[in-house]
């Protein structure tokens, strides 16, 4: 299970580091279109926190960076990975976001490779960490009147009269 662990989460932080190198999407301002990159996104991004909208889904940021720092406890990491996942696929959801220091909005009208890419990051931490959970904690349950098979069942001894 550490194997699949590791792979896991260097898939995730290999995912996100590979995003911030591409863009992540356009913004279509009147005749003009500016094409955003990732890695402008992460650093300025946390602005769009103070005024709501498609801003609020940089938060998946911090909280994916939580997944990966408590991913070897899965529970605790899941707790993390769910609205980081939820964060970042919110963001499709936006039609227009600010496109400049002086307020102006702009509508998205194109989502390019580092979006998806950031996207697939979160997935995959939420993806390993809910089978690490199952896999790791998922215990079948007996059904009613069955016994269940991974405790030890007491011995009964079996007595011949004479």
């Amino acid at each position: 299970m550490k194997t699949f662990a590791r792979i896991v989460l260097c898939c995730s932080i290999g995912l996100f580091l590979v995003s911030l190198w591409q863009p992540a999407f356009s913004v279509e301002r009147g005749t003009r279109i500016d094409t955003w990159d990732s890695v402008l996104c992460l650093c300025i991004g946390w602005l769009g926190l103070l005024e709501g909208k498609a801003g609020v889904t940089w938060i998946a940021n911090p909280l994916l960076l939580m997944a990966w720092i408590t991913f070897w406890e899965p529970r605790a990491s899941f707790i993390f990975s769910i609205p980081a996942a939820v964060a970042s696929t919110s963001f499709l959801l936006c039609t227009q976001i600010t496109a400049n220091e002086a307020g102006h909005v702009g509508t998205i009208c194109q989502y390019h490779l580092g979006y998806w890419l950031w996207l697939s990051s979160t997935i995959v931490m939420l993806a390993g960490n809910g089978i690490q959970i199952i896999v790791l904690y998922g215990k079948p349950r007996p059904t009613a009147g069955q016994p269940n098979k991974s405790e030890p069942q007491p011995k009964v001894a079996h007595f011949e009269s004479a």
